[in-house]
């Protein structure tokens, strides 16, 4: 076969080069732009000035940004009276008159979802209910995996005429029968219906007499109305405000409010993984019932519209039952998939270490010599690769490479029996330098153009690449046969799965399915594969079955299924190492808080940062912040970053060393409480990293303005500091009364919000992050940190084997002095009465006086300075007529403490050093 050159990420490259250099060599393909022959092209020539004139003003004068034709309001409201109609326990209550409906749930009493009927005089004049198209393409600028689709350029939208539609009822469906206003003035009609889904919920979705290309449907929206969800969203903590294009592209390096320089920054609203699943804090929740093209405008423009547009496919949502918004998560989940219970070193901390065998033993060394956890390795370079202009390139080939790596089997060995994982990387690009490209060309294996030629384009680094074709079965087993290896032959545990966003929309499929469709679920099957390989090389044998991970950052979600329900783990993708808000460190706070509400219920972010292209690397203090929210975050894990020789890491200088080891020990120590978050999200859904409406969802000030919080569970509020120089941070609590995670008294002053909210400024120092817990926990603890969760051959290093059955429990009591019954292991365990109650002041245990630790034999319950230490199965803790109660039925041990001080040692801060310390990294030493 022949291969065509298509557009290249190589402008991406040679942009960024322009930018912080000069301009790109003489190497530079000077091709056009090539996108779909069924959409409009804007054609863009890659040298630099072209690409220099493409700012967002530019790309306004190219697009044809004529509004779509508006019908004349015959109609604005009615005399008649409303139509009320049951479907699956759902409330549809229709005006003939007008077409104006609104949704209440089963078990509401009032609407959460409405739509304005045939058109309503708004801010830009009448606003049809729905709209077709029946002809015409969207102009799409498609360069590096980044996308700009314009539909309303290119497309003839087709809006109702406005006269009242023909409403039709039955038990099982609910039409609105339109009549539309086409260009030529002629009748044609389209028809919303709705009718149940399943057995609890209801389906909303456009039809159209003889098809359409695509259409869009208008909802209102109120003036307090906040969305939340989308996938991997970095707007904020609310998304109203903003038109997301639910597309999975390249999220750009930067997102500049108006999208920047295109491709090199995209859009704030673009994602690696955006999803087809929202909720709204009128009591709503709402899936995608398409994987096409679909822009949701979250009350961008007019504050009272919603509107779905889709092209490829005619709009459709699903709108789930549940009377919260956990409950309907846990609905959206029946759809979306949940996780299997992961293996528990996914839950110990990760580093990274690249370079070579000699790199790989040193970070393995230095953790293991500092006492510092860590149950696994990551190098992506295992692939090898080469210099190029700009930096070390990866090979992404699916291969170990031997250069780089001699002997890379006893490597792997080596690090099994010293407590590591062993983690690589994979990702779908076939590129033209290594032989399997020509294996792909032969077989058949790659996404092909029109003429049946191979579709080339140039990947990330520059070189010509094709995609394997994941709608092959063939292509499937051979790109599974390569994983196989990895995993079986050379014992691999897991890998970073990168990318997957790239399938162009004028490839031809081995499916002959449209690509308008297959490109948002082309993460999924890519994310499919991955764990097929992985899942069968662990199923049989001695190991657990779930002993493996991999972690895209690709995504999307509807109601055929979702990352959530296919990927054991997930991460944020290539932020800024900066402290910027559009895609610096901030972003991993709303980005992880929203694709947990989209199903994702294990998520971390690089630590401290990747991208440092048009950026200053990763300073010490950003490394300082960022480690302190990667423990608190589900998985915690470091990146050297596209600078690794000039991004501060966790080694470069002693107090850095020792700060990363305090918040990996907490890290570790949470694994009690985090190992019952992942059994509640295999049960249920919900997500460990939760947005604060998933959790305290009458408390809107959590998620308001610049608000940036997150709750670990539902009993820890994570508030990260987001700005360097400061040692002061604004925090605002549900109520007054939570527990600063490591003191001694809950806060109580501050200023209270109308909704409750209690507002204060919390001291920060650079080695400390504002946590608070929920009044009346018992925070389960492991007894002691340890070296490793994933198991060792090495007799000098400690396992969870080691703390079986040891806990150690700090006690946050509520107003009352109650403490909530809680899973303690196999124990269950509930206090009262700790209202200002000194532990340690002559306890007793089930009416024995504890005696002091020192004057008793070890294993035997007794009392420290800070701490009391028990063992046994049904207990009876008491001290100053407080009473804590144990029931177990095995013999467990627990070191049980007040607040801060059950943490021990750990609730300590670390000294920072010098903020602006110049260390020479490694990379630079002789």
């Amino acid at each position: 076969m022949t291969s065509t050159l298509r557009a290249s990420k190589f402008v991406f490259v040679c942009l960024t080069a322009a930018l912080l250099s000069s301009a790109c060599d003489d190497e530079t393909p000077k091709t056009a732009l090539d996108t779909s022959s069924d959409s409009q092209t804007v054609d863009v020539d890659t040298d630099t000035d072209s690409l220099d004139s493409l700012d967002t003003q530019d790309l306004a004068e190219v697009e044809d940004t004529t509004p779509p034709a508006r019908p004349t309001c015959a109609l604005t409201s009615s005399t008649s009276a409303p139509e009320t109609h049951t479907l699956n326990g759902w409330t549809v209550e229709v005006d003939s008159g007008t077409g104006a409906w609104s949704i209440t749930p089963p078990g509401g009493t009032q609407p959460t979802l409405e739509g304005s009927g045939t058109c309503v005089d708004g801010e830009r004049g009448p606003q049809p209910a729905l709209t077709l198209v029946r002809e015409g393409a969207p102009k799409v600028l498609a360069l590096a995996g980044a996308y700009q689709i314009q539909t309303n350029s290119g497309l003839t939208w087709w809006p109702t005429s406005g006269v009242a539609p023909t409403v039709t009822a039955s038990e099982s469906l609910v039409s609105l029968r339109w009549a539309l206003l086409s260009a030529s003035n002629e009748a044609d009609f389209a028809t919303l219906i709705f009718e149940p889904y399943g057995p609890r919920d209801l389906r909303i979705a456009l039809q159209a007499d003889g098809g359409a290309l695509g259409g869009s449907i208008e909802m209102r929206c109120t003036s307090d109305e906040s969305f939340f969800g989308l996938g991997t969203q970095s707007v904020g903590m609310d998304l109203r405000g903003h038109e997301f294009p639910l597309w999975t592209q390249e999220q750009g390096v930067g997102k500049p409010k108006g999208g920047g320089i295109f491709p090199l920054n995209n859009i704030p609203e673009a994602a690696y993984a955006p999803m087809g699943v929202w909720h709204s804090s009128r009591g709503y929740s709402a899936l995608l019932d398409t994987d096409a093209y679909s822009e949701l405008n979250l009350c961008e423009n007019v504050g009272d519209r919603v509107r779905l547009r889709t092209y490829g496919e005619l709009p459709a949502l699903v709108l789930v039952a549940g009377d919260s918004p956990r409950a309907r998560l846990s609905a959206i989940t029946d759809y979306t998939g949940r996780p299997t219970e992961p293996a528990p070193w996914l839950l110990a901390p990760w580093n990274d270490a690249v370079g070579g065998p000699e790199n790989l033993h040193r970070v393995a060394a230095v953790l293991r010599d500092n006492h510092i956890p860590s149950s696994a390795i990551w190098s992506e370079d295992w692939i090898g690769g080469d210099e190029g202009n700009f930096g070390f390139r990866l090979s992404y080939a699916w291969e170990w490479d031997p250069t780089l790596y001699p002997d890379l089997p006893t490597d792997i060995d080596t690090l099994h029996d010293d407590g590591f994982a062993f983690l690589a990387y994979f990702n779908p690009f076939v590129p033209q330098p290594t032989r399997m490209y020509q294996e792909g060309v032969d077989g058949g294996y790659l996404i092909e153009t029109a003429d049946a030629a191979t579709y080339v384009f140039s990947d990330p680094a520059g070189r010509m690449v094709s995609l394997v074709d994941l709608s092959n079965p063939g292509a499937v087993a051979w790109l599974s046969s390569y994983l196989d290896t990895a995993a079986n032959t050379l014992k691999i545990d897991g890998w970073m799965a990168d990318y997957a966003e790239w399938l162009p929309i004028d490839s031809v499929l081995f499916s002959n399915e449209s690509p308008w469709l297959a490109h948002n679920r082309y993460p999924l099957e890519w994310q499919r594969v991955n764990r097929e390989a992985l899942s069968s090389a662990h199923a049989t044998g001695s190991e657990p079955t779930n002993n493996w991970v991999y972690f895209p950052r690709s995504g999307w979600a509807s109601t055929g299924g979702g990352t959530g329900g296919i990927a054991p783990a997930m991460w944020a993708g290539d932020q800024n190492t900066d402290w910027e808000y559009d895609d610096g460190f901030p972003t991993v706070v709303a980005i992880g808080s929203h694709v947990g509400l989209s199903g994702v219920s294990l998520y971390g972010s690089d630590i401290a940062g990747y991208s440092a292209f048009l950026v200053p690397p990763t300073t010490k203090e950003l490394f300082l912040r960022w480690s302190a929210f990667g423990a608190f975050s589900p998985l915690m894990r470091t990146h050297h970053g596209s600078s690794e020789c000039t991004n501060w890491a966790f080694d470069r200088d002693p107090a850095t060393l020792e700060h990363y080891k305090r918040y990996a020990i907490i890290h570790t120590l949470l694994y009690p409480y985090l190992s019952e978050l992942t059994q509640q999200a295999s049960a249920t859904g919900l997500p460990l990293m939760r947005h604060p409406f998933l959790v305290e969802p009458n408390c809107p000030t959590l998620w308001s303005g610049d608000h940036y919080s997150t709750f670990l569970g539902d009993h820890l509020l994570v508030v990260p500091v987001l700005a360097p120089a400061v040692t002061q941070w604004e925090v605002t609590l549900p109520a007054a009364g939570w527990w600063p995670l490591f003191g001694d008294a809950p806060q109580t002053d501050g200023t209270l919000s109308q909704d409750g909210a209690l507002v204060f400024t919390a001291d920060a120092s650079p080695t400390e992050i504002p946590v608070y817990v929920r009044p009346g926990t018992v925070l389960a603890l492991l007894d002691q940190p340890v070296d490793s969760f994933y198991g060792a051959t090495n007799p000098a290093l400690t396992t969870l084997a080691d703390v079986t059955d040891a806990y150690r429990l700090a006690l946050y009591p509520d107003a009352s002095g109650a403490l909530r019954s809680s899973a303690v292991g196999a124990a269950t365990v509930v206090g009262e009465g700790w209202s200002q109650v000194d532990l340690t002041s002559a306890p007793t245990l089930d009416g024995t006086p504890l005696l002091p630790c020192a004057d008793v034999a070890a294993g035997t319950s007794c009392v420290d300075a800070e701490t009391v230490w028990i063992v046994g199965t049904d207990l009876v803790l008491r001290a100053q007529g407080a009473t804590l109660t144990f029931a177990s039925p095995i013999e467990q041990s627990y070191r049980v403490g007040l607040a801060g001080l059950g943490w021990g040692e750990w609730r300590r801060a670390t000294d920072p050093g010098d903020l602006n310390a110049v260390v020479t990294p490694p990379c630079e030493l002789p």
